[in-house]
């Protein structure tokens, strides 16, 4: 089962829905670097683990511009990470 992350905007954010994508977005970044060893680099896990706590902390509830800036902020790290391999 895929995440979409177009019905997470669409529909109201749930925990449950959003910590599965988070496991989906994990599991994903795990077979990358097991396949490509040379992305296991701290920046990587780094921004991982960055993007890790803010779908923790999280508000599900009254969400802010701010916060929904440093959201997509994190899932922008990750992917520069990638890029600059």
């Amino acid at each position: 089962m895929f995440c979409r992350l177009s019905a997470v905007k669409e529909e109201p954010c749930s925990r449950p829905a959003v910590h599965e994508c988070l496991g989906e977005v994990l599991r994903v970044l795990r077979q990358v670097i097991n396949t490509y060893p040379l992305l296991n680099t701290v920046e990587t896990l780094t921004a991982a683990g960055t993007l890790i706590s803010k779908v923790k902390g999280f508000s599900y509830e009254g969400t802010t511009d701010a916060q929904k800036k440093d959201f997509e902020k994190a899932i922008e790290t990750i992917a520069v990470a990638f890029s600059s391999k």
